[in-house]
């Protein structure tokens, strides 16, 4: 009989343990990063990773979600709207501020120069965002696009701390 209840107690203990660790495991998987003046990313030492990558990313994301959406207006899957053509002008709109966006990352010396274009790219994304959050018609490919858009988008407002989208 004492045994038992030793070993209930034993257990008890344990599992008691065990939740009250569990937290504490969970916030030291955790990634938590910083940049340096150049935009490389740092865990404590230095790692991989640079604001210009993070760019590429964004870059190339976001073309393939031009094209996407192109394509489908193109097709007839989208209908040839006001509304559509808004969007369409919004898009060409993010593409250019991240082209300025690129050119001041590659052309200066310290990557935090290059804020107020970030913030500007993340403006002209917050429309076409809204958009596409709203409109239920908008195809599966064009929405698959932009959500790895906004992903990218998303890391780029982490590095210039701004608010993402």
């Amino acid at each position: 009989m004492k045994v038992k209840t030793i070993c209930a107690g034993l257990a008890a203990a344990v599992m008691l343990g065990g939740l009250t660790f569990a937290p504490v495991t969970a916030n030291a998987q955790r990634n938590w990063y910083r940049y340096d003046q150049r935009g490389r990313e740092w865990h404590g030492r230095r790692a991989g990773g640079d604001i210009r990558g993070i760019v590429d990313r964004v870059e190339r994301s976001s073309n393939a979600f031009r094209d996407a959406y192109e394509s489908a207006l193109r097709n007839d899957i989208l209908p040839g709207t006001e509304r559509n053509d808004n969007l369409k002008a919004r898009i060409q709109h993010l593409d250019e501020s991240l082209e300025s966006l690129r050119s001041n990352v590659d052309h200066s010396r310290n990557w935090r120069d290059s804020k107020a274009q970030a913030s500007d790219v993340l403006r002209n994304a917050r429309f076409i965002d809204r958009v596409m959050q709203r409109r239920m018609r908008i195809p599966f490919a064009v929405r698959d696009r932009w959500s790895r858009v906004r992903y990218g988008l998303n890391d780029l407002a982490d590095v210039y701390n701004l608010a993402g989208l």
